[in-house]
């Protein structure tokens, strides 16, 4: 059984993402709440890393900005929550698994901001996804990566296309309900983690 980078404790199947051109298993801690792809599970000091190479300096203490996997999108997309990427195989922390990356570094985590701006996109993604058969179907059409002879079919294309024009507007007002109230209740799907370098012992 893999284990948890963060605290060492087993990692268990949680969802299946069905991407258009390979599906990927992925798996979450339930004791920390990690979530990492289940064929690139990480040792812990490269996911403390991973968590790293993203931090902003910010005078004596550090800024990294992660998609939050204590969410309340992570919680009502799941396979479809619009953090997990095809292909995409980085970390997605909880606050505490953060923090016991984090600490694996010399930092102490200081403060988590939930940012509303970004997670009420994200947010918005993860609502669409559960209406359309392509994930991220509309940024997917709009880079050419997807065309009504690929992915799942020329049908299933074209019912994306009458889903999105029509879902778009009133999916947007629901995301930024949710979100809104995530944010509020401390579940935002993008988080901001501050933290500070421990002193070393002499």
């Amino acid at each position: 059984v893999p284990r948890c980078p963060a605290c060492n404790e087993p990692l268990f199947v949680w969802v299946e993402t069905k991407a258009d051109r390979e599906d990927q298993l992925v798996d979450r801690c339930e004791n920390c709440g990690l979530v990492v792809a289940r064929d690139a599970v990480p040792s812990p000091d490269e996911a403390a890393a991973e968590l790293l190479v993203r931090a902003e300096q910010r005078g004596e203490s550090i800024a990294v900005r992660a998609d939050n996997a204590a969410s309340l999108q992570t919680w009502l997309g799941a396979e479809n929550w619009a953090a997990l990427r095809s292909g995409g195989h980085d970390v997605k922390p909880t606050p505490r698994a953060a923090s016991l990356l984090l600490a694996r570094r010399g930092y102490e985590l200081r403060r988590v901001r939930h940012l509303a701006r970004p997670g009420m996109a994200a947010m918005w993604q993860t609502l669409l996804n559960l209406l359309t058969f392509h994930r991220d179907f509309a940024s997917q059409t709009a880079s050419g990566r997807l065309r009504p002879g690929t992915g799942r079919g020329r049908a299933a294309f074209w019912i994306d296309v009458l889903v999105t024009v029509l879902a778009a507007v009133p999916t947007a007002i629901l995301a930024v309900v949710l979100e809104g109230a995530a944010v509020i209740a401390r579940r935002g799907g993008v988080i901001e983690l501050q933290a500070e370098r421990l002193p070393v012992a002499d």
